[in-house]
């Protein structure tokens, strides 16, 4: 479980402090799909930052698995991050991009084939695995990203914009796979969006921010009739 309680985040330019995020007051049980909207500016990627110990001035508190975020042990948490840009390694294989997190901690070979081959497989892109990422369509490169991201497991997956850079069919695609990988997985999940259609598409519920405040929380039900583009 993830908890903000009466937490804001400050970023420094020069000798001034700008605020992020105002005040939230957030939990977000285990196994949920949240999905995190709002304008640009209004604090959406600061949100996850804040979770991956990234952001430096703070107050209030966070907790993660009732720990307070500033003992937490981000290194050793199993936690899976997706960025806009995918940063697949273009001199490895499909294969040894997958397999990446798991050399870096040791895993034996025998695991480690397993366990590609199986995430592979549930992505459906095990015939890409010889490929070099510059053979590879925008789509499957990040199929490859989420499956590398995927690889060990997270019991939390943080998504900043994952699909923005690929066209709309492909992205009713990755929505539909993403679904698919909460279902079968149940980790957290917590998709950073301005597409209002993916965050009523996929997430369990929609947070709201504005100018670094919660403007609405509340199920794809709740918000259908107050939620549109005009009102971020």
């Amino acid at each position: 479980m993830i908890q903000f309680d009466d937490f804001s985040c400050y970023y420094k330019n020069k000798n001034e402090f700008f605020c992020a995020l105002d005040g939230i007051s957030l939990t977000i049980p285990d196994g949920e799909l949240l999905a995190v909207t709002g304008a640009s500016g209004s604090g959406k990627t600061t949100l996850l930052r804040c979770i991956l110990g990234q952001c430096e001035y703070t107050q209030g508190r966070l907790l993660i698995d009732d720990v307070d975020s500033e003992c937490f042990d981000l290194k050793s948490a199993n936690i899976g991050y997706i960025r806009q840009e995918n940063a697949l390694y273009p001199h490895l294989t499909v294969y040894e991009n997958i397999a990446f997190p798991l050399r870096a901690i040791h895993t034996p070979q025998p695991e480690v084939d397993r366990r590609v081959k199986s995430i592979a497989q549930t992505l459906e892109i095990p015939y890409l695995l010889t490929r070099k990422p510059k053979h590879l369509s925008g789509g499957q490169q990040q199929r490859v990203a989420i499956a590398r991201a995927f690889i060990k497991n997270p019991t939390l997956f943080l998504l900043d914009e994952p699909f923005s850079n690929i066209d709309p069919q492909l992205r009713m695609e990755m929505r539909q796979l993403l679904k698919k990988l909460h279902r079968e997985f149940r980790p957290t999940m917590i998709l950073v969006t301005h597409d209002l259609g993916e965050a009523f598409s996929v997430a369990d519920r929609i947070l709201v921010l504005k100018d670094g405040k919660v403007s609405q929380l509340g199920t794809p039900i709740e918000l259908m009739h107050t939620l549109r583009e005009d009102t971020l």
